[in-house]
């Protein structure tokens, strides 16, 4: 299977790396790789789009160069391996590959093989969910997970006394790669990965709803994730930019959310939402 590597390359000084991969994400690729001063975006050969790549305004408006490179078999768990440490959510908590060694003083031990998939806690988006998820009581409860990823935020809920969770991804490299994750933790038969969008979800009721996804998505998605959330249910919403908190806030507001709290990290933000 060949693959198309676009290299994205920029001076730290003047542009934040977290800022460039959250504008390129909106780009069709699989994966992403960072380095400073240095991203590289993968896709498959058949699915990558260059006209996509060269339309895209953002690109032509500020300092950040691309190259492609074609790659033949990519040994991705040499790449992960290589990027992916050990990362502290809490003093109960922490996520780990399975490579690495076991520390008994967390209780809460999540093992994550990422692969290819989003969602480690390194990034700031997945680590406030995370950190947040402590703050409620998941006992017995149903939570839709929306954009799983790894799966990472599925796993944790279980672990922390969740009845079931739904995962939904639109990319069948999470798909595999989360329910590789929820063999590792145990949780086979109490998560549910499924591949599609929003409208996976109409009919069903959630305590808890985790969307870790991006401005576009959550703004379209929020009157469902509404229509879904239980009465006493908590929405939790990260992947947002700072200058993008007043669009989410205004579309809560429309569609009857109520903000419980809202957090920053490294200019990501994570609210928390009731109805």
């Amino acid at each position: 299977m060949k693959y198309i590597e676009v290299e994205f390359s920029f001076d730290p000084e003047v542009m934040d790396g977290e800022i460039v991969l959250a504008e390129i994400s909106e780009l069709p690729f699989e994966s992403f790789a960072e380095e400073t001063g240095k991203i590289m975006a993968y896709a498959q050969e058949e699915d990558f789009d260059k006209n996509a790549l060269e339309a895209f305004q953002w690109l032509k408006e500020h300092p950040v160069e691309y190259k492609f490179n074609e790659i033949s078999d990519i040994n991705w768990n040499e790449e992960w391996e290589k990027n992916f440490d050990p990362i502290e959510v809490s003093d109960k908590c922490i996520v780990r590959a399975t490579f690495h060694k076991v520390d008994k003083k967390y209780e809460y031990d999540l093992l994550i093989d990422p692969k290819m998939s989003f969602g480690t806690g390194h990034h700031a988006t997945t680590h406030l969910v995370l950190k947040h998820m402590f703050d409620f009581n998941f006992q017995g409860a149903h939570v839709l997970d929306m954009g799983t990823g790894t799966g990472v935020l599925a796993v944790l809920a279980i672990k922390l006394g969740a009845e079931h969770a739904l995962a939904i991804d639109n990319n069948p490299w999470a798909f595999d790669n989360a329910g590789d994750n929820i063999k590792l933790n145990d949780c086979e038969g109490k998560i549910t990965v499924e591949i599609g969008e929003s409208e996976l979800i109409e009919g069903k009721t959630f305590d808890y709803i985790l969307a870790n996804i991006n401005r576009n998505v959550i703004l379209a998605d929020l009157p469902q994730y509404e229509k879904a959330l239980n009465k006493k249910g908590v929405l939790l919403v990260s992947g947002i930019m700072t200058h993008d908190v007043e669009h989410v806030l205004n579309k809560a507001k429309e569609v009857g959310l109520i903000l419980e709290s809202l957090e920053e990290k490294d200019n990501w933000n994570l609210f928390v939402f009731k109805k």
